[in-house]
Order: structure tokens, then sequence, then C-alpha cells
């Protein structure tokens, strides 16, 4: 900072939102060398010891419930700063951004264009050895591959005013505004009816309001940078936008669907609150930007406001099969992969993502381009499309590993987002309020989770006591939405045909994605397998093709033969609905425990009144009977009544309350993933088992028809799924090459040497400054961070500008 001159233009806010309901803990009750109170006054002070010239500020403010928007208003508490601000930079927990140069260009972007609204941050989140982590992976550098489109090819630096939270560099226009204000001659927009009357165009759209830095809502990032646009416009700016260069990153959901429970509800609901209330559409819908502005940023928000419309399409499409209403049957192969293709877009973004990350290798394009255009040659029907196909093996083999890597999780990834939609449609159906509600993930959700409890029971196994908060939970999903629809499907598609199924897939895979999704794709236990996770999987399958066959064979035989093969369908559907619903009557036998236990603490002698305080403080001693029995006598229990309460609570109260977590089994990797592919197997092989199997499939585009047999069938796909593992083989065989392959110029060979001459100089007095090192071991933490996620063209980058960084050996020291 002081190299750059940005010290004595910076100030530091340590804010923290304290969120209470007991009128016991506010926070001029609280003592100063208990909590984190003095740790943070000690964090002020090294701030400003290390950048000499800044402020920093430490602020707490106390609200009822978590209130993250509140919680940012803490910076409005420091009069001393407000009027001079003139550029946020938001942070959050674990957000971090390494690579220092790239940040400082962003910051110095911000700081010389007054009219710059917001530099949009590229975000990624860390842990990408999830199937979780990588969704939130696809979300995160998805939503800029996204943004780098849009601001490229479509809508330039006035095209998407959306804020995202942490890692964005946001203006603060409070200080101009309230000058404005203090001027008479500033036209002020009119906000009423009777004050509109009389008032001119441009002040009714341009007028100045005066907005705060930071609005108050669910969605408050977006909110607050619409109206700091609005702002700008009202004091004769022209708003622009901007993307940075810098890439953030954050540990995002990571474990388990249970933590999709609070962002994506909140971001659903926030954009639709926000297009409701009548102060952000005077500035959004009615406000002064372009109608290309505003149609950019609707088409963004449609995202979110056709989640309910599509949700509810995908539930009544088997009603509609069932009474008929539907052109079901003359499918227009047409209108499917249209429907295909956009069922898949959001994904695309993913695509790019892993397109970027991954790079292009100039040497697998070359070898495409050559292998296409021999092929090309070799056969004479397709010499005319030489050339096009020349430049698409180029392009697949300058892009096979990022390519196969995407086409590797189409199906992993049709089971991970179809909770998604629920629960973006279920943000906007309940009117959720303004508390922020953190992520559902616990500490321990890395070693597994017990996700048949949180489906059924609770939000978390290791508070068996807590209820869901409401309705937008993992049970309305799975058993709520994800059964019936399973249900309705089957019956819909009973009266079909295989060639219905076919071309339905994609749609019946979202009710199995809403049912297995959470189960399948929690934390694996074990080590990991690596390539021969592919051998227990496989095996998962053959398992069920073999189950499904010789329940078929059995059932055809008739008679106690096919008595015997419904039984065997019966019993592996009861065994797989107890595996997912064994918890769901826990919450009825809790509470008659907690009946059971009040009536007999009240036939003991503990007053009506005490029997709620009474019950938490006697499951808190857990396994600690002198501790129980203490209590039982402060609360008046008298000795000789004792062992019937401590018998109650120790012998049926705790072990029912210990049950979720002794519940979670943890198997062995390869016993684990064959468990999961066979009851993913049974599940997407259902449909196919209900439906005749014809021996000819007749496919019509207009007047043209064509036919194919169900060996060519079978054939086709069974190429196309081997050719998506060859080539995934392939991928992972060009990125062995480009890191270890190429010897002392691979990544791992010159990350090594690289690190090695930063050790050396290290160890050297005076030969790196502190904050030329900083920066450097800062960039290495980029560097190990894009080598764990693969993206190789990322981790060149940044060890392209690590070796141009590192003084060479003949510099001066």
């Amino acid at each position: 900072m002081e190299q750059e001159g940005l010290a004595g233009r910076t100030v530091f806010y340590l804010i923290q939102n304290k969120y209470c309901n007991n009128d016991h803990n506010r926070p001029v009750q609280l003592c100063y060398t208990e909590g984190e109170l003095a740790q943070r006054d000690k964090l002020a002070r090294l701030l400003r010891a290390v950048a000499p010239g800044c402020r920093a500020w430490s602020v707490q403010n106390w609200t009822p419930f978590g209130f993250k928007s509140a919680g940012l208003t803490g910076m409005d508490l420091v009069p001393e700063e407000a009027m001079n601000l003139g550029v946020m930079v938001i942070l959050d927990r674990n957000a971090t951004v390494n690579d220092l140069d790239a940040f400082t260009d962003d910051l110095k972007r911000a700081l010389a264009d007054p009219d710059l609204i917001i530099v949009i941050p590229g975000r990624g989140t860390t842990n990408t050895l999830t199937d979780i982590g990588q969704g939130s992976q696809m979300i995160e550098e998805g939503h800029r591959s996204f943004l780098k489109g849009l601001m490229t090819f479509l809508g330039g630096r006035a095209s998407e005013g959306v804020g995202t939270g942490w890692g964005n560099i946001v203006a603060v226009t409070y200080g101009r505004v309230q000058r404005a204000l203090m001027r008479p001659l500033t036209p002020k927009m009119p906000l009423t009816s009777r004050m509109q009357r009389g008032s001119t165009f441009a002040v009714r759209t341009e007028g100045l309001i005066g907005f705060t830095p930071h609005a108050v809502g669910i969605s408050e990032d977006t909110w607050a940078v619409s109206q700091a646009a609005h702002n700008v416009t009202a004091l004769g700016g022209r708003v622009k936008f901007a993307l940075s260069s810098a890439l953030w990153h954050k540990i995002r959901e990571t474990w388990s669907h249970a933590e999709w429970l609070a962002a994506f509800p909140r971001w659903s609901g926030g954009y639709l609150q926000m297009v409701h209330d009548p102060i952000m559409q005077q500035i959004n819908e009615f406000g002064p930007a372009s109608v290309f502005v505003k149609e950019v940023r609707s088409n963004s928000g449609r995202n979110f406001l056709s989640a309910p419309f599509a949700l509810l399409n995908a539930l009544l499409l088997p009603l509609a099969i069932i009474l008929d209403v539907t052109p079901f049957i003359q499918i227009l192969i047409f209108l499917w992969n249209f429907g295909f293709v956009m069922n898949q877009v959001l994904t695309f973004h993913g695509l790019n993502a892993y397109l970027e990350g991954m790079g292009f290798q100039r040497l697998p394009a070359l070898l495409g381009g050559l292998v296409a255009g021999l092929a090309a040659l070799a056969l004479p029907d397709t010499r005319p499309m030489a050339p096009a196909l020349c430049v698409l093996g180029a392009l697949y083999g300058g892009f096979v590993v990022g390519l196969n890597r995407w086409l590797i999780t189409r199906v992993r990834d049709v089971i991970l987002f179809g909770p998604q939609l629920v629960l973006h449609a279920l943000g906007q159906v309940m009117r959720q309020s303004i508390e922020f509600v953190a992520s559902g993930a616990s500490a321990t959700d890395a070693e597994g989770v017990n996700m048949a409890f949180r489906t059924g029971a609770g939000p978390r196994e290791d508070r068996p006591l807590d209820r869901f908060p409401h309705f937008i939970n993992l049970r309305t999903v799975v058993w709520v939405i994800g059964v019936p629809s399973l249900i309705l499907n089957l019956v819909a598609l009973s009266n079909l045909d295989m060639f219905n199924v076919l071309l339905l897939l994609p749609s019946l895979l979202f009710s199995v994605s809403l049912v297995l999704g959470p189960h399948l794709l929690q934390p694996r236990s074990g080590v990991n397998r690596g390539m021969w996770v592919v051998g227990s999987k496989l095996a998962g399958w053959l398992a069920a093709v073999g189950f499904y066959t010789t329940v078929s064979m059995l059932v055809a035989r008739g008679g106690r033969w096919q008595t015997l093969g419904l039984a065997l369908l019966l019993v592996m559907a009861g065994w797989i609905v107890w595996l997912g619903g064994r918890y769901l009557m826990y919450r009825a036998r809790v509470s008659r425990r907690e009946r059971q236990l009040q009536r007999l603490l009240s036939v003991s002698g503990v007053p009506s009144k005490d029997l709620a305080r009474a019950l938490p403080q006697l499951l808190a001693a857990g396994r600690d009977a002198a501790k129980q029995a203490a209590a039982l006598t402060q609360w008046g229990v008298p000795n000789d009544k004792h062992a019937p309460v401590l018998h109650l609570v120790q012998d049926k109260f705790l072990p029912l309350l210990q049950e979720p977590i002794k519940g979670m089994k943890h198997l062995d990797r390869d016993i684990s993933d064959f468990g999961r592919a066979l009851v993913l197997a049974l599940f997407v092989l259902l449909w196919f088992m209900i439906v005749p199997v014809p021996g000819l499939f007749v496919f019509s585009a207009g007047a043209y028809k064509t036919s194919m047999t169900l060996k060519a069938l079978v054939i086709g796909l069974a190429t196309m799924i081997s050719l998506a593992l060859a080539g995934y083989a392939v991928g992972r065989l060009v990125q062995w090459y480009d890191r270890v392959g190429r010897g002392k110029n691979g990544l791992e060979a010159r990350t090594q040497a690289a690190f090695a001459r930063l050790q050396s100089q290290l160890r050297e007095p005076g030969r790196l400054s502190a904050e030329r090192a900083s920066r450097l071991l800062a960039l290495f933490t980029d560097l190990k961070t894009y080598v764990d996620q693969r993206s190789d063209a990322y981790a060149w980058r940044i060890l392209l500008k690590i070796e141009a960084s590192l003084p060479s050996p003949d510099e001066a020291k």
C-alpha cells in the first residue's frame, strides 16, 4: 500500500454482526476481555502498524437475529470517515485474492474513474475434490464466464449492474450525495404522486434520491449496486461496470446439498423481492437506463423468475400424460432437441469455465486437425466437409482436457443440480425475511453426513433436537416433491413404450435427482481409489442390469416364479426406502420421549413453569449422572425419585439422540461406490423395466422417416459412452504430459524449480523485500490452488508471473 501511495487513503473496517434474542447479550454488557473485542482491537492496531498512515476501526453492532445487510451498515457508524469514502472492497471470512498485482490494477481502475460503479470479481471456490465442490466451481466460475461474454460481446461496460458480495469493489457515493443534497439547485426525484405533479420527465427519472452505500434486503449486494448506479446517474455521471482481472477464492458449498439451503433460496427470492419493491422498480424498470441495459439485466433475472414455472411444468407433465392432454406420442425431434439443449444451457457456462481453466493445447490441436483431415480423405463421402472437419478436429484436440472433463460429468450433473431448481422455486413461493441464515454445513461434514436424517428429521444430525426452520429444506425436496414426482412418472409411463422413455429420459432423471441426488453426492467414505473407481461403479451398474434381468425372467415364467420375481423387486424397493426414510418418524419418537420425561418430572415435583428449562439442562449433562442428580435436586425432586428420571434419560432418551450420529456408516470406498452406483442404476433402468421394448424405432422429421433397430441403438449408446471415456482418458494423458511428461519444462518441474529459487533467496538476508516476498508467496498459494483444481492454464499464467517476478541469479542483491 505504501508503494502504491494508498496507505493514507485507506480505511479498514472490522465489522462483526452480533445477533442474539437474549436481553442480556447486548454489546455494552459484554466484558472487554471476553469474546472478540480485544482481539479485533489488536488486529486494528496491527493494520495501522504495517500500513503507516491508514486508519482501522473495530465496529460491533447488535441485532436480534442474523442480519448481514445491517452488519454492513456498521460502516456508517464512523462519521469521521463516511464523507470521504470513494471505493469499498468487500471481504468476507476466508475470501482471498492472491494475485496482488491484478488486484491492484482493479483497485486503480475503481479509484481513477468516479463513474465506475463496481468491479465485479471473477470468483471461484477452493475445494473441488467433491461433487458439491465441483458444482460450486461451475456456478462461480461459470458466472464469471457469462459476464466476460456479456461485457465483451453484448453490453460492454454499461451492461450488467450486478453485485455478488465478497470480492466486490464498489463505488461509495455517500459524500458526493450529501453535498449534492445540500445544494438547492440539485434536481431531486419526487417519490409521491403529489410531488410528481408539475415535475419534468428528467427529474422523475434522473432526479437524486440519495441512497446510502448499503441497501437493506436479502440480496443487498445487487440492490446496493443498482442504488449506487442511480446516484451516479443523478449526479451527472455515465455509469460503467467492469469485470476484475484478479480471480478471488473462497471455499463455497463443498460437502452436501444441505449447504444449498441458504444461498440459493436467498438469491432467487431476493431478486423477486427486488423487482417487487416500489423504490427499486423506480430506479431499475422505470429508471434512466436504456432499454437494452434493462433487458440484459432482466434476462439474467429470468433464470430465477422462470424457476416456479419450470418446476410446475416438470411436475404436471406426468399428469398431462395420464389425462391425455399432451401430444406425447408424436414428439417432434426438432422440438425435443431444442428442449434438450435448453435444459443444459446453464452447464455451458461451466463448460466455458473448464475450457478457460484448462487451456488450449497446441500439440493435441495439431494432431486432432491432422487426424480429422486424414479421416476425411479416407471417407469419400466426407471429403467436401474436410476443411470443417479439420477445424473441428483442431478445436477438439486443443480443448481435449476441458471438454472431456465436462462431458464425463454430464450424468452426474443431471443428478447434482436437480434440487437447485426446487430451491429456486421455493425461495419465491415463501416470502423470506431479511434474516441472514448461514450455510447448513458443520465442521464434521467432511467426515460424513447422515443424509437420511437431514432429509427426514432435521437440519443436522449432531443437533437432533433442532427442527427444520421452514419448509425450504431437504425433506421438502426429497419426500414432498421428489417421491410423488417419481411415482407419477412411473404411473404415466407404464402404458407407453421405450421410445417415449428415451425421449423423456432427461426430464425423467429430474425426479430421480430430487430423490437420490442428496443421498448419492454426499461425501464418500474411505480413500479415493483414483481410476480404479470405474471398476466399482461398473460393477454396480452390471449388478442392477443382472437384477432386473433376473426379475424379468422370473416374472415371464409365471406362477410361483412370478411371485418370486415380484417378491425380489419388493424386497429391493423396501430396502432402498428404508435406507432413505428410516428417520421420517424420528421427530415423533423424540416428541414422545419429551412428553414422557416432562410427565415424569411433573409427577416428581418440578413446577410446570420450570419444565421447559429442566429438560435441556438434563440433556446437556449427557452421561454425567452426578450433574443430572444435582440438577434434579436443584429443581426440588426428592432423592428417592431420581432413579426413574435418570433411567429414562440415560437408557432411553440419550440413546435416541445419539442414534443419528451412530447411524452414519463408514464403509470401504469400493463398497460405498458400488452401492451408490447400484442404487442410481436401479432408478435409471427402472424406466426401461416397466415399458415394452420394441425391436424397431422409427424417427420422423417432416416428410422424412428413418428407422433404427434396438441392437443399433444399444451399440450407438455404448459407442458414445466409450468415446466419452476414451476422450477423458486422452485428456488425462495430455494433462499428464503437460505437467510431468515434458521433463524439466513441465508444469511440476518448473514449479518446484521456482519454489526452490524462492526458498534460496529468502534465506539470503536482504535479497527480497518483505513486500516482494509476500507477493510471491501469495502467488504460490494461487498456483497450488489451480494445480489442485486441474486448472492448468491458470497455473501456467501464475507460474510465468512468478518466474518473471523472481530476481535472477545475476541481479544485484
